[in-house]
């Protein structure tokens, strides 16, 4: 692969993230939790039909690593509407740094590439001495 072709690509991946990384500081506050959102069906509704016309109710609750344990806590009405926009931050900023930690991988990938075209053989710098019929080394002669 020509060194040139590799330049190229490296040069696409840093400006994609180059991009990515000013998508991470803008991204604002975040709450690093998964939300779920789940619906129940209303108690008195006696048959399927009727339930799927009148709107189900949400309930949230949030799951969190908290040191060595994962939580789920229950989150009330009046806060939901706060966190969710808190929650896809958060999943926006994780997915985000997901492909950037991918980008710096390929790229560090192609530099390998790149170096190991580049790379010339220690022995071309060597001198070798020489040796005489018998095995043995000539003596330096000191000027």
């Amino acid at each position: 692969m020509k060194i040139e072709t590799l330049k190229s690509t490296i040069t696409k991946l840093n400006r994609k993230r180059y991009f990515l990384e000013k998508n991470c500081q803008r991204i604002g506050k975040m709450l690093p939790a998964s939300l779920i959102l789940r619906a129940f069906p209303h108690r008195n509704d006696t048959s399927y039909a009727l339930a799927q016309t009148k709107p189900h109710p949400r309930y949230g609750y949030i799951t969190y690593f908290d040191g060595t344990i994962t939580k789920h806590r229950y989150i009330p009405k009046k806060e939901l509407d706060s966190i969710i926009p808190l929650t896809n931050n958060y999943r926006k900023f994780s997915k985000w740094m997901k492909e950037i930690r991918s980008l710096n991988k390929q790229i560090v990938e192609l530099l390998d590439k790149i170096a190991e075209v580049q790379t010339q053989p220690v022995s071309i710098f060597l001198k070798q001495r020489r040796k005489e019929k018998n095995g043995k080394r000539k003596p330096r002669i000191k000027k």
